[in-house]
Parts: C-alpha cells; structure tokens; sequence
C-alpha cells in the first residue's frame, strides 16, 4: 500500500494500531510520538495507549510536557499523557492485557 502525502502514512499507521509503543530514539522518533498524541488528543483516531518504553529515557520530556503545557493551560490535565513503561516488565504486561480492545471500524 503506498501514500501519496506522509501525513495519510501516519494516520493510517496510528487509526489501525491497538497500542503505540515508542523506544528510545532521535527526532524522527520524536515527532512520530507527536503526530500520535496529537490525534489521539483531536479525536481523529480512537484513544490507545501510548507507551514509552524506558522511563529513565523520556522523564525530561514527560516532566516538561507537564509542567510547561499543563502548568500553562496548553494542555489539560488529563490530556492523552504518554504511559511509562520498562521497569516493571511482568506488572506492565498485566496492565496492558486490562485495557479495552480498540473500537473495530466498518471497512
């Protein structure tokens, strides 16, 4: 399947997903996580989960997430925050076989 505009690529990659699972990395990284959380948070795909694998890795950026947007208005609160994941692998995979299965859309 190919995509003319790489925005339809990642709202195809993000709207069929059941969890967005993020490793450590650089920008291209950075801004896949983005696009994601973003339309999660317009409520242009279905809320899933967004797990940020190795939480040593991304507390600088959850911290300003919440503090600079959250601690300005910019963002609610309860806004779509990413969840940590990696220090507890066999209490992680409890919790994600808990979460409600994705909403199945009509082809």
């Amino acid at each position: 399947m190919g995509f003319r505009y790489f925005f339809d690529r990642k709202l195809m990659f993000v709207r069929y997903a059941s969890a967005f699972v993020v490793l450590p990395g650089g920008v291209g990284t950075l801004d896949e996580l983005f696009e994601a959380l973003t339309l999660i948070q317009t409520g242009k795909v279905h809320e899933i989960p967004v797990v940020l694998v190795g939480a040593v890795h991304w507390r600088g950026l959850s911290d300003w997430l919440r503090d600079a947007l959250e601690g300005s208005g910019f963002t609610s609160p309860t806004g779509h925050r990413p969840h940590r994941w990696g220090r507890r692998p066999r209490r992680d995979r409890r919790a994600r076989a808990a979460l409600p299965p994705p909403p199945v859309e009509p082809p």
